[in-house]
């Protein structure tokens, strides 16, 4: 007996070094020089070859397709370095170097990054014709851990989220349709959906990227009294009125973009623009006085000076932020597309694991509670209630409103007038059958 206890002791002891030396080994990395480096492997493509991928990607594998296997073949360097970057848990694209934020500051891209990931759920998609299905599923968790990566960033916030939710669209698609497609044992289930649920809860918002971004707009337009001292056209006076309006104008809107991203209500945010700019011209009309919008940094100086000789820095300011003011309203659109998809593949997964489980199918999403939920995920396009479930004889559909805000019944509710079906219009679906 005390030779058994031994011999597990000393099995514990060489898991706990084990798992002690592997966290060592990646506490001082960056996932960042990995992908770079598969960055830098990537083999350039052609924007057919780009088409023939974003095809697969969106339809499945339906063909031989050569070309793109050996696309593949030619990009496994690339492919086995992004997928050791999604190992380690640090990540910093930034290089821990300091960051002067404003608009000559360099940005990471993340194009090549975005491609080597498009190339690992393309082959998932192979995996899956192959029936290697724990391939597939490996790859596209690959492709989640570098969104989560994505998710870390305290530099460029909103260049890194852009390219997260733009990726997190095509994995969470692709997920459904293998949820859909392929048939996972219980514990299969559970992996998928524990991985998911832990993808959730390290999402962040925009609220960060939004303040960065008010920073960097307000630190770029500095920039230009450079310019005007070295023209001799600076006016100390009316330059510090001008960026007191300016930057009063940033924070009362960046303001009202959080507001409209929290309640995902875009066109809040776009009633405010639409009131300042009608604001503007009354006072240009007012002052019978107007000023084209300046065209580059150069013609800057020559542009306030314009509004210096009316003595009107607060219209400068009001035209100056309307010059360059972003259209953050598709960013809120497009982040509540991503999170509404992957709250309906959250959704699917566990209904696959309560009915394999239980060995009876689900007659509403209220029985997930409080096995797998404390509330149904939600519908950021339907004010956050619960996603909508129907149950059909020939399975179930979980979907949300899309966009446009618009119960369309998923395509399925009998329009009496028109003697069909409605058309799935904005919804966001997902059919088991």
């Amino acid at each position: 007996m005390l030779k058994v206890k031994k011999i597990i002791v000393g099995l514990f002891l060489v898991l706990f070094f084990s798992a002690l030396f592997i966290t060592l080994s990646y506490a001082d990395e960056n996932a960042a020089e990995y992908y770079l480096k598969a960055s830098n492997l990537l083999s350039d493509i052609s924007q057919d070859s780009l088409k023939n991928m974003d095809n697969v990607i969106r339809n499945s594998w339906k063909e031989d397709n050569q070309e793109l296997k050996e696309l593949l073949v030619k990009n496994q360097e690339a492919i086995e370095e992004f997928k050791k970057a999604t190992q380690i848990p640090y990540c910093d694209f930034s290089f821990g170097k300091p960051i002067v934020k404003n608009i000559s500051s360099d940005a990471p891209q993340h194009v090549n990054d975005f491609r080597v990931a498009k190339i690992i759920i393309l082959e998932g998609k192979l995996y899956e014709k192959q029936g290697q299905i724990d391939l597939a599923l490996g790859n596209y968790f690959s492709v989640l851990r570098f969104i989560a990566h994505l998710g870390q960033q305290k530099d460029f916030i909103l260049i890194s989220k852009i390219a997260e939710i733009i990726l997190e669209k095509l994995a969470c698609d692709s997920l459904l349709e293998y949820v859909k497609s392929v048939k996972l044992t219980i514990p299969g289930y559970k992996q998928l959906f524990d991985t998911l649920i832990s993808f959730q809860k390290r999402k962040v918002g925009l609220g960060n990227a939004f303040e960065e971004e008010k920073e960097f707009r307000k630190n770029s337009i500095r920039l230009f009294e450079t310019i005007a001292q070295k023209k001799g056209k600076y006016n100390e006076n009316f330059y510090q009125i001008f960026y007191k309006e300016y930057d009063k104008l940033e924070d009362e809107f960046i303001g009202y973009m959080i507001t409209a991203f929290k309640e995902n209500d875009p066109e809040f945010y776009e009633a405010k623009i639409k009131q300042l700019e009608s604001d503007k011209i009354e006072e240009e009309a007012r002052l019978s006085f107007k000023v084209e919008p300046f065209a580059s940094s150069s013609n800057f100086a020559d542009w306030l000076g314009s509004w210096e000789r009316i003595n009107s820095p607060s219209l400068a300011a009001k035209s100056c932020f309307l010059t360059g003011v972003p259209t953050y309203s598709k960013v809120i659109t497009r982040y509540y597309n991503s999170i509404s998809r992957l709250n309906i593949l959250i959704v699917v997964t566990a209904i696959k694991l309560y009915e394999l489980t239980n060995d009876n199918t689900i007659g509403s999403l209220e029985e997930l509670i409080p096995a797998y939920f404390k509330k149904i995920p939600e519908d950021p396009f339907d004010n956050f209630k619960p996603l909508k479930f129907e149950k059909k004889n020939t399975g179930f559909v979980v979907y949300s409103f899309g966009p446009n805000k618009l119960d369309d019944y998923a395509g399925l509710k009998i329009d009496e007038e028109a003697k069909d079906l409605a058309k799935i219009k904005g919804d966001i679906v997902f059919q088991s059958f």
